[in-house]
């Protein structure tokens, strides 16, 4: 990797999971995001007008994978998130592509992860943001 400082990132975070400072800045990241889609969905069920978009296709695969991390309590109280995103993995799932979120067994790989951590995820990370 060339950049040395993704690469530390990175390193820590696979070592030590939510523990590492990158983790807890990524969620809550996610969380203003989540907050962000809710505002933008509050009048229209897409990001954009009433169609679906290069905006909302972009930002599906971080709640894609947010929600296998088990993350769905960050959006949980935002009303509109969690449909836009059933809406929107329907819609591309009738697309003409292979493994649109990435394969099934690293989806399963990523949530079995999640599961063995979800009290951790709970106490550290939800308290914390």
């Amino acid at each position: 990797m060339a950049d040395p400082a993704r690469r530390e990132r990175q390193l820590s975070t696979h070592e030590t999971g939510l523990q590492a400072p990158a983790a807890l800045t990524s969620i809550s990241a996610l969380k203003r995001f989540a907050e962000q889609l809710s505002s933008a969905l509050d009048y229209r069920s897409w990001l954009v007008e009433s169609i679906f978009s290069l905006a909302d296709a972009a930002a599906l695969p971080y709640m894609v994978r947010a929600r296998a991390l088990l993350l769905s309590s960050l959006w949980d109280r935002h009303d509109g998130v969690a449909e836009w995103l059933d809406r929107g993995i329907e819609k591309v799932s009738r697309l003409p592509l292979t493994d649109s979120f990435g394969s099934q067994s690293f989806h399963d790989m990523v949530s079995g992860y999640a599961s063995l951590e979800e009290a951790a995820i709970k106490k550290s990370v939800f308290s914390s943001i």
